[in-house]
């Protein structure tokens, strides 16, 4: 999975984001089991990516927290919201 955005997010910081909004959403709506697919989905690509980058586990879930914390509130909820349906346009996209 590829992650491109006109903010020129890597492709870490892309996939994190998209945990963040995802997660947000599954906070506030438990039983939505679209987001939960995609939450699951994201959490693996982070941890792809967190594995690339030489990053050890206590890496990965600290990324996973200030991702999900950040899009909870502040400007990170606003971020998160804005880049949730492109998020979830991603995992309808093949791959390259």
């Amino acid at each position: 999975m590829r992650f491109s955005a006109e903010g020129g997010y890597d492709p870490l910081s892309g996939m994190l984001l998209c945990y963040g909004a995802t997660a947000a959403e599954v906070q506030r709506k438990p039983g939505d089991d679209q987001m939960v697919n995609a939450l699951g989905a994201f959490a693996a690509q982070v941890a792809v990516r967190q594995i690339q980058a030489k990053g050890t586990p206590e890496d990965f879930e600290a990324a996973l927290t200030r991702a999900r914390t950040s899009a909870l509130s502040g400007p990170g909820l606003a971020e998160a919201k804005a880049g949730l349906q492109a998020c979830l346009g991603l995992l309808k996209k093949p791959p390259p």
